[in-house]
């Protein structure tokens, strides 16, 4: 408010703020167990998703930056909150907190969570013998849910899924200590991001010569095949066996608790009542008052509706426009309840005091449990029944323009296949609990030529601004809606009669901006970047002899608002400043809803002949490709021999990360590479990055392709040494001391390759502000060097702030080390190249 003093304020800011430290604080709190908690926390029992709304509200109103909140959770923790509880309410507070997007700070990856964390502390008893059971594995269970369970135990998708779920939570957003919707369609996009989920798993299996997944549509159903969760799950979650099915009203293993599950008749009677709304197109509201009125459906609103209904978490994201809301004693809380079903199945008390229910019972690992799939295929029903209700006219949204010519090939040739595009099975984290293999894919890339017909023709002043939506589909599955898979889309700009238009993989408005293993990529580094389909799931397995796979393209008359940088705008687009999906068509548009061209002609025109028929639709394009499947039982190359010396942290690990490269990671994401327990944490991650050359990261003018000569890629024998010393248990050796170090020759040292990285923005807005010159500036930092070597020598720079000081520094703004000084001598003496 205007005039207001916030002069107290700030000074007690000043006072509390220094009592926390970002990001490892952060990390701290994620990774806290919470073994034999009084009171578990089970998110998808009854009365669970309010418990952490009211933690999530304390956090959001602790006050303005992310350090009150960081306060508040500490001090919940040490009242005895469940640390479950806050790891979830924080990673949402994090996820919408402005100031941790302004400055970048992102939820911990999913690696960094308690449960992870757990198995790396777990030790076998040195005194007595211990039998570790695994899943029962037999000829006929390889032929089910089994076969899968490389895709299902994927560690990119599990943090996809879990951090879709924070961006997107059931209670919405905590607003000015309300809660809200974190976009106008949240109802619709929840069945739509499931719904691709199903089709991509029935597609996989598919690939594997699968059955397509039977929906959980009657709720007496049996699951022929049980679930055992991989082994450093055992511990937190129960399995079940072959031939499990729900209980009427409970397990009757579970003791009588205030959360009693909701009976199977109940949920029948639910799921009835949502057909029925569906069937006569409107659902039954209610008002505060007790009044009772309806909400009629229209093609607008229909998926949202029905999306809202389903997933029925919060009151407030059921309210209507009138103030009326969905009426929930109807038509209850399907999804989050059958989650809880399948969850009794798997009850163990005897197994495990921390969480005797299956995986069901969480965002955490659900997706991993075959359970899963038959229940949201089941989910997906619902979105089909709404997609059915209102048909759409396919050429009502058209490009005036032809699309021909469309592409999917891999992006270079060499050693992949020539008719298609190469997937990987390859080795498994098993660290990071997957299991079995871990899917991958060459680079492709999407073409299409574009033809306008709009008079007068687009040129560069006055363009045509149409939007390519792009799909694959197996080509046994092309005639249902439902299979087709978003592939990517994207709104251009058309400056002449015809162009051709090429996108990337990795430019898709489907994946999700960062590399294997929770990689960031540092042009998308925000709390939103992990929204998107894993880039190495993006494409199914294939097959060994090829599998077909038909590609589909339609120019519509649109634009997908790009105003704000999202970087999976398809399975997000979650806005900030308006809270509006930026696509003003259906999600998963033109498949959304049936296509009159189909119901209109009684089938006869199926979904293969209208997209084949160019003619008559020249706005769409179609062309088939395949998909090879390989195996790679090792990462790229066979190991090599054994290194000849010793490989230990001290030699010659340490040494391969360049300084300027542990100050960027140190300030852009919080760990630091001249660390010991940093690397070792992070290891697998960076070994994907050095292995594929995401790292070292180039600045510009270099690429990634063309780097620094003297900023290079890791050879093959620093990667095979990494590894090396990875796979013998990272090994830490001696310590040389603080004694001299054969450092770099000058001719090593650069402004743009090491002594610009040393200098942190705090350090050049302070020395701008009180020394009158620019740390960020090659002839600033020239013109003072000798005073800026003495400084940083005797540890006067860099200043330190308070509650730190120069001879206690402030761990994640340190003073200069030895070969940090030795590197700017050398640059120094060097006539600083």
């Amino acid at each position: 408010m205007k005039g207001t003093d916030h002069s107290r304020e700030q000074s007690w800011d000043d006072k509390k703020w220094p009592m926390v430290r970002i990001p490892a604080d952060i990390q701290v709190l994620f990774a806290l167990p919470s073994q034999d908690h009084p009171e578990p926390y089970y998110y998808m029992k009854a009365g669970q998703p309010l418990r952490m709304n009211r933690v999530l509200k304390q956090l959001c109103t602790a006050g303005r930056k992310v350090e009150d909140g960081i306060l508040k959770a500490k001090e919940l923790l040490r009242n005895g909150e469940n640390p479950d509880v806050m790891r979830h309410a924080l990673g949402i507070y994090l996820t919408h907190s402005s100031d941790a997007q302004d400055r970048h700070l992102t939820v911990p990856a999913l690696k960094d969570h308690a449960v992870m964390r757990a198995q790396a502390t777990i030790q076998p008893s040195s005194s007595t013998s211990q039998i570790d059971p695994g899943e029962v594995t037999t000829p006929d269970t390889l032929r089910g849910p089994a076969v899968l369970s490389y895709w299902r135990e994927d560690y990119d998708y599990n943090d996809h899924h879990v951090h879709w779920h924070m961006v997107f939570p059931g209670t919405g957003t905590v607003v000015d200590g309300q809660n809200v919707k974190v976009i106008d369609r949240q109802g619709e996009l929840f069945l739509y991001m499931h719904s691709q989920m199903v089709a991509r798993y029935d597609t996989e299996g598919l690939c594997w010569g699968l059955p397509l997944v039977r929906p959980w549509n009657q709720y007496d159903d049996v699951l022929e095949q049980g679930y055992v969760p991989v082994p450093p799950l055992k511990d937190f979650y129960g399995g079940y066996g072959a031939y499990s099915s729900w209980f009427a009203t409970k397990n009757p293993t579970i003791p009588d608790t205030k959360d009693e599950p909701v009976s199977r008749a109940q949920l029948e009677q639910w799921r009835d009542n949502v057909y029925q709304a569906i069937k006569n197109g409107y659902f039954l509201t209610k008002k505060p008052d007790g009044s009772q009125g309806k909400a009629m459906l229209d093609p607008g609103n229909c998926a949202n509706l029905v999306g809202v209904v389903i997933e029925a978490e919060s009151a407030a994201l059921q309210v209507l426009p009138d103030g009326s809301s969905l009426d929930s004693d109807v038509y209850g809380n399907i999804h989050n309840f059958g989650h809880d079903k399948f969850a009794e199945m798997g009850y163990h008390n005897y197994l495990t005091k921390d969480n005797p229910y299956s995986l069901m019972i969480s965002n955490f690992g659900s997706p991993r449990d075959a359970a899963f799939w038959p229940w949201h295929k089941h989910i997906q029903y619902y979105g089909r029944l709404a997609a059915a209700r209102f048909p759409q006219d396919v050429t009502e949204h058209k490009a005036n323009v032809s699309l021909s010519n469309l592409i999917v090939k891999a992006q270079k040739t060499g050693p992949g296949h020539p008719d298609g595009i190469v997937t990987v099975m390859g080795p498994p984290a098993v660290n990071l609990m997957e299991s079995r293999a871990k899917l991958d894919h060459e680079p492709y890339e999407w073409s299409v030529e574009i033809q306008s017909h709009r008079t007068p023709s687009p040129s560069t002043d006055n363009p045509q601004t149409i939007t390519l939506r792009m799909f694959i589909a197996a080509k046994e599955l092309m005639e249902d809606y439902h299979s087709w898979i978003e592939m990517d889309k994207a709104t251009i700009s058309l400056t002449s009669a015809s162009t051709t238009q090429v996108r990337l993989d990795t430019d898709s408005a489907v994946a999700r901006k960062m590399g294997n293993y929770s990689e960031l990529n540092t042009e998308w580094a925000s709390s939103w970047c992990r929204c998107g389909w894993p880039q190495n799931m993006m494409l199914p397995v294939g097959r060994v002899e090829g599998m077909e796979f038909v590609a589909f393209c339609m120019a519509t008359d649109d634009v997908v608002d790009a105003s704000v940088k999202t970087p999976a705008v398809s399975y997000c687009g979650s806005m900030q400043a308006d809270r509006k999906y930026p696509d003003p068509r259906g999600m998963g548009y033109p498949f959304n809803q049936e296509w009159t061209q189909n119901i209109n002609t009684g089938g006869v025109a199926n979904l293969s002949t209208i997209i084949a028929d160019n003619k008559t639709y020249p706005f769409m394009a179609t062309s088939s490709f395949r998909v090879f499947r390989t195996t790679k039982p090792f990462v790229d190359t066979m190991p090599g021999p054994s290194p000849i010396r010793n490989i230990t942290w001290f030699d010659p690990i340490k040494a391969y990360f360049q300084p300027g490269d542990v100050v960027c990671m140190v300030h852009e994401y919080g760990y630091d590479l001249s660390d010991y327990n940093d690397v070792v944490l992070h290891g697998a991650a960076i070994y994907d990055a050095v292995l594929h050359k995401r790292m070292p990261l180039q600045m510009s003018p270099y690429t990634q392709e063309k780097p620094d000569p003297k900023h290079p890629m890791w050879t093959d024998d620093m990667c095979h040494n990494f590894n090396a010393w990875l796979q013998s248990g990272c090994p830490k050796g001696q310590d040389p001391g603080p004694g001299p170090h054969p450092g770099p020759t000058p001719s090593d040292v650069t402004w743009d390759g090491t002594i610009k990285g040393y200098f942190l923005p705090s350090d050049v807005k302070c020395m701008t502000e009180a020394g009158g010159f620019d740390l960020s500036k090659k002839d600033d930092v020239v013109k003072y060097a000798d005073a800026i070597y003495k400084a940083v020598v005797d540890g006067g720079m860099p200043m330190q702030m308070k509650p730190y000081s120069q001879k206690n520094p402030d761990p994640n703004h340190p003073l200069w080390t030895t070969q940090m000084c030795n590197n700017f001598k050398a640059w120094k003496n060097g006539n600083f190249p």
